[in-house]
């Protein structure tokens, strides 16, 4: 789960289990503010939870940045604002309260914890199972490398991956099987009906 409490058990396992330093990306100023407010002032980082946001003021993340950056455990929730560019130090985790957007920002985000040996171990924390089977999508295409790529031989798994990945993007939380047969060469569609890619839409989303 990621609810702010489950958020809060994860990261209480996530020290347990020897990690100190953790980003935290979530995709709202609004959910930064209410995670960071549930974090703070509880274990396990107590008073060394900060927030980093657009809405903030330049001073304020700045301030956020060399706390961080200083502090030998601490978790620094954000949005975007750090998925670039900005030296915080070394992380030890980064975690994901729910899929990024898309591929280019799920390797800004997980590229943050490469700093440390080659390293980086994520966190990903889904809702549902429709978050679920993105967080695999998004992952699988990643180490594949097959994100808008052709290919000599067709896989339908692949494009399912693809779809659901699109479709978050746009808002939407279903991929309809119909309409991504119809998108199909006349050839793959007749060994590719609808039916056939249903199944494979709930298997991912298992």
């Amino acid at each position: 789960g990621r609810t702010p409490e489950a958020v809060a058990g994860h990261l209480s396992q996530a020290v347990q289990d020897g990690f100190r330093k953790v980003l935290l990306f979530v995709d709202s100023r609004s959910g930064v503010e209410e995670l960071a407010q549930t974090l703070r002032g509880r274990a396990p980082f107590g008073g060394a939870v900060l927030a980093h946001h657009g809405s903030l003021s330049r001073r304020a993340r700045l301030d956020a940045e060399a706390r961080f950056q200083c502090s030998p455990a601490a978790v620094c929730v954000a949005t975007s604002t750090l998925e670039l560019g900005l030296d915080i130090g070394d992380i030890d985790l980064v975690a994901l309260c729910g899929p990024p957007p898309d591929l280019e920002a799920l390797g800004q985000r997980i590229g943050r914890g490469l700093r440390r040996g080659g390293a980086h171990p994520v966190l990903a924390m889904a809702a549902d199972p429709f978050e679920e089977a993105l967080f695999r999508a998004l992952f699988t295409l990643r180490k594949e490398g097959r994100w808008a790529r052709e290919a000599e031989v067709f896989h339908a798994g692949v494009l399912v991956q693809q779809a659901l990945v699109v479709a978050a993007s746009r808002g939407s939380r279903t991929v309809d099987a119909g309409a991504l047969a119809r998108r199909l060469p006349a050839d793959l569609a007749e060994q590719w009906p609808p039916l056939r890619l249903q199944g494979l839409l709930e298997g991912a989303a298992l």
